[in-house]
């Protein structure tokens, strides 16, 4: 290998796969001017013989592709977390697990229509990647300028390849969406453990499923599509189910600080119904936290209300820090520069991310829309990484209040977490809940009259005769008179 030599897939080992388990990888290799034919007629069914015939330029363009292994013990397998927890004690270098006397790295050039194999624990050991040689590139050092002039395809052509491997439990669609059916069947209950599982599945579905599935953009779709439709729509689905659920546990937490600050009595209009269910709402939110705390009391874990900071607040706080990040990532990856350079019809610029955030749709700056009706995940919250930074400093100041108990800690009203619930508080009163108020009114008041009545009958009755003539009375000499 020489400097002339790129690395188009860089070093890796594959992971998340069955020790020992077997990686098959095929490849074909095409020249830029049957690449743009296929590409133009990918509508027609003919386009797939041209892949299996090997022309004599694919042949010789197949010699600028190589695949480059080196050793790297213990890079995946049943011993990798301890052999990579030593060497991060011994040795600051990025790649720990090449070492200097390892044997020299090889590379293999491959013809167009070849297959490999790496076999029983060789993934375990060993690291590779895919090469490719740009000896007629004059412009070597000017990255941009290579992938803006397409100088790679001209010179190398264009390499596809299929991988084979066996996953292991936990990998496959067919489990996450069973880990989901599971967790939605608990939202009834209530708990630190059960939140913050879930928080974690919902953070794992959208950056490892859905946003991988839609990055890579139209051409994915068209060929793959009928396979993966029906199983994005069912992690859509959970998706919102997920995102409604963190607004529960955030109200739930709210109503429970704002209780504590015994913010119900200072409502100015208590008598409205909407009020009444937020006051309600409130006290079963204080009550469910307690309850948490004296469930972990009894564990002698938790001894008083700062206590459920660490219990219930800060875990809820540094998960949604955690989803805040993975989209601010995932928001430099969709609008990458070499997305901008591509043509605007290009079928690999990512699409759209079909996520509605309280109104607002994940949007990126160069990208495709989804047609179908389907694909729609709707959240009460605003997911932009600006609103969970709000969300968080909310919730940190209700953390706060809820230990000193006092209004004074609780945040302004935040309408990037309490939209759906501001609406359910403060919506205008109709004509009809007036009226209905206004009868509930009259008839306290009558109750009420109806009760000093009662209570001043019971008064004038206290002296009444009895038949013989005696009366029954309190006097001061405190004897009864005949």
């Amino acid at each position: 290998m020489n400097d002339k030599v790129r690395c188009s897939v860089s070093w890796h080992a594959d992971s998340s796969l069955e020790h020992y388990s077997t990686i098959a990888v095929y490849h074909t290799i095409l020249s830029p001017s049957k690449h743009s034919e296929l590409l133009s007629n990918n509508n027609n069914d003919k386009h797939e013989d041209e892949f299996t015939e090997s022309s004599d330029q694919d042949e010789l363009l197949s010699t600028r592709w190589s695949i480059g292994l080196r050793v790297a013990h213990d890079s995946e397998g049943p011993h990798t977390s301890g052999a990579m927890n030593n060497d991060r004690k011994n040795n600051s270098k990025e790649d720990l697990r090449v070492e200097s006397n390892n044997p020299p790295s090889i590379a293999v050039s491959l013809p167009s229509g070849s297959a490999y194999f790496l076999l029983d624990d060789f993934n375990h050991h060993h690291q590779h990647a895919v090469l490719v040689n740009n000896d007629d590139n004059n412009n070597d050092n000017d990255t941009d300028n290579n992938i803006g002039n397409n100088n790679k395809t001209k010179t190398a052509g264009v390499r596809y390849a299929s991988t084979h491997r066996l996953l292991r439990e936990g990998h496959n669609v067919n489990f996450i969406l069973e880990r989901c059916k599971n967790t939605c069947a608990k939202f009834h209950k209530k708990g630190v453990k059960i939140w913050r599982s879930e928080q974690l599945l919902l953070n794992e579905i959208e950056s490892e499923w859905i946003r991988q599935f839609y990055v890579q953009g139209l051409a994915l779709r068209k060929y793959l599509w009928k396979y993966w439709e029906d199983y994005i729509h069912q992690l859509l689905r959970y998706w919102s189910l997920l995102e409604n659920r963190t607004k529960q546990v955030l109200d739930l937490l709210r109503y429970a600080a704002e209780e504590r600050c015994d913010l119900s009595n200072n409502d100015k209009c208590n008598k409205q119904r909407a009020e009444r269910k937020v006051k309600q709402r409130r006290k079963k939110a204080l009550a469910s936290v307690e309850e948490i705390l004296e469930r972990s009391r009894n564990n002698n874990t938790m001894k008083n209300y700062e206590d459920v900071v660490n219990l219930c607040y800060d875990p809820i706080i540094e998960l949604l820090e955690e989803r805040a990040t993975m989209r601010l990532l995932w928001n430099k990856r969709e609008n990458d520069h070499l997305y901008k350079i591509m043509p605007k019809d290009s079928d690999y610029r990512p699409l759209d991310v079909p996520f509605q955030f309280q109104g607002r749709t994940s949007l990126l700056t160069q990208s495709q829309q989804v047609t179908t009706v389907e694909e729609k995940a709707i959240s009460p919250l605003d997911g932009t990484t600006e609103g969970l930074q709000q969300i968080i400093h909310d919730m940190k100041y209700f953390a706060k209040a809820f230990v000193s108990g006092q209004k004074s800690d609780l945040p302004k009203v935040s309408f990037s977490m309490i939209t759906s619930s501001v609406k359910e508080t403060i919506t205008p009163i109709t004509k009809e809940e007036k009226e209905d108020n206004t009868q509930c009114d009259q008839q306290q008041q009558q109750k009420q009259q109806g009760r000093d009545i009662h209570n001043n009958g019971k008064k004038k009755k206290k002296g009444k005769k009895r038949k013989n003539g005696n009366t029954v009375g309190n006097h001061s000499d405190g004897a009864n008179t005949k």
